[in-house]
C-alpha cells in the first residue's frame, strides 16, 4: 500500500525534474541520455538502482546528468541520515556544477554539504560551507530559500530557536510568494 510519505518521496523525485522543454533543447548542454537516465532516477526509490543508474552516467561521461544524479544521491543520503555519504555526494556536486559552471546547482551543493555537515556535528566546517552558499545565493534567487532553510535548520540543531524561527518563516514567505501556497515548495 502506498502511504503519505511515499506520495511525498514521489513529489520530491518529480520536483527534482528538469522543464521537458529544456531536455529537448538541441542548445543546452545535456547529454543524450541525460533525460532517460534522470526520469530513470526519480522512478526508483531504491538505493542500488540509483547508483547504478548514476554508474551509467559515469560510463556515458554525461555530466549533466552525473550532477543530478548526484545532487540526488546527497539528498536521499540526507533524508536517511546517512551523513558521510550526503557530505561525499554533496562535495562531488558541488566539483561537477563548478566544472559544468551551474550556479544554482553548486549553491544547492554546497547547501547540502553544510547540513549534512551541522547535523554530523561538525559545526565550524558546516559554517564554512554554509558562508560561501549565502555568497553565491545573493546572484541566484532560486536559492535563497534553500540556503535559508540549511541555515534554519542549523541552527534548530544547535538548539538556537529564537534565531531559527524567522529564518523559517522567512523561506516559507519567499516558497508561497515564488510558488503558491498549495505548491510542493511550500
Amino acid at each position: 500500500s502506498t502511504g503519505p510519505e511515499d506520495v511525498f518521496a514521489l513529489w520530491r523525485r518529480i520536483a527534482s525534474l528538469p522543464d521537458a522543454a529544456t531536455c529537448q533543447d538541441p542548445n543546452h548542454a545535456f547529454g543524450p541520455g541525460y533525460a532517460a537516465l534522470v526520469v530513470a532516477a526519480a522512478k526508483t526509490r531504491d538505493v542500488k538502482e540509483l547508483t547504478a543508474i548514476a554508474a551509467k552516467a559515469d560510463a556515458q561521461g554525461d555530466e549533466r546528468a552525473q550532477l543530478a544524479l548526484t545532487l540526488r544521491l546527497a539528498a536521499d543520503a540526507l533524508a536517511e541520515d546517512h551523513l558521510p555519504d550526503a557530505d561525499k555526494y554533496a562535495r562531488r556536486a558541488t566539483t561537477l556544477a563548478e566544472s559544468l559552471a551551474a550556479p544554482v546547482d553548486r549553491v544547492l551543493a554546497l547547501s547540502l554539504s553544510a547540513r549534512a555537515l551541522c547535523l554530523a556535528g561538525k559545526g565550524e566546517e558546516s559554517r564554512r560551507f554554509l558562508e560561501i552558499a549565502i555568497a553565491a545565493s545573493r546572484t541566484q534567487p532560486d536559492t535563497i530559500a534553500d540556503v535559508r532553510f540549511t541555515r534554519a535548520q542549523c541552527l534548530f540543531y544547535e538548539q538556537k530557536f529564537d534565531e531559527a524561527l524567522p529564518l523559517l518563516v522567512e523561506s516559507l514567505d519567499h516558497a508561497v510568494r515564488r510558488y503558491g501556497r498549495d505548491s510542493f515548495e511550500a
